[in-house]
């Protein structure tokens, strides 16, 4: 889902007594566009880029957790057989008779680091939703605000479902499963929430290139603007070079 196309539509005329003519442009509404009516101004644009770099930061963060998360999950499920292996056959010393570290710790270790795994992606994408509604939401078009209302409200629930899942883990450390499955329920939940924010960053950078279009087009409106006065009072001077007073 992209971010929604803005046209140009004719508005109805006004009246110039009622144009803030004085006030910059960039802070009035832009009534000429569909969809587009709101507000552009510098700090608006500052706010969505601002909200476009956090969501691009956390689109790089979220992959790499991804990736250490598989990796450290898959880890994980090797030493069990080798820890099972050890344990029957009750040797904990290497070929030359020192002893190993012991697996079960190396196990240990990896369910803490993949429960500290898991609390990345659910502070991660918790902070970038935060984000997003903090700064992006009085700064979008309407047809764009709805759309990324849209996507921020389709994980509360699997991020309620994630939090149970991790906190059942921390309750029981020791459960192979209640670790494996919580992870890989994290990992469906930072993939669905690493798709949430791809779709936001597009719907947040297509808003802010429409509108930079629009501004220098509109830019350039009010200078052809001006020249299109000074050449129609050049066109209604009388023969005699006065110019025609109303």
């Amino acid at each position: 889902m992209r971010s929604p196309a803005y046209t140009e539509t004719t508005g109805p005329p006004t009246s110039p007594r009622c144009s803030p003519s004085a006030a910059p442009w960039q802070s009035r509404l832009i009534m000429s566009t569909s969809g587009l009516s709101v507000a552009m101004s510098a700090e608006s644009l500052r706010s969505l880029k601002y909200c476009l770099r956090w969501l691009r930061w956390t689109n790089d963060h979220m992959g790499r957790v991804i990736g250490t998360l598989k990796s450290t999950l898959e880890e994980y499920e090797r030493t069990g057989p080798q820890m099972a292996r050890i344990q029957g056959s009750g040797e904990a010393n290497s070929d030359d008779g020192a002893p190993e570290a012991a697996p079960e710790q190396s196990r240990v270790e990896l369910a803490n680091r993949i429960n500290l795994l898991n609390g990345d992606v659910l502070k991660t994408l918790q902070d970038a939703i935060n984000t997003v509604s903090k700064y992006a939401g009085g700064a979008l078009p309407e047809n764009a605000r709805v759309l990324v209302r849209r996507h921020l409200t389709s994980l509360p629930q699997r991020f309620r479902v994630a939090t149970m899942s991790s906190a059942a883990e921390n309750g029981d450390g020791d459960s192979e499963s209640a670790i494996r499955d919580g992870a890989q329920k994290v990992l469906v939940l930072a993939k669905e929430g690493l798709d949430m924010v791809t779709q936001i960053s597009g719907v947040v950078d297509g808003t802010i290139v429409t509108a930079e279009e629009w501004c220098e087009r509109m830019g350039r409106k009010r200078q052809n603007s001006g020249q299109d006065d000074e050449e129609a009072v050049l066109c209604r001077q009388e023969p005699d070079g006065d110019v025609k007073v109303n």
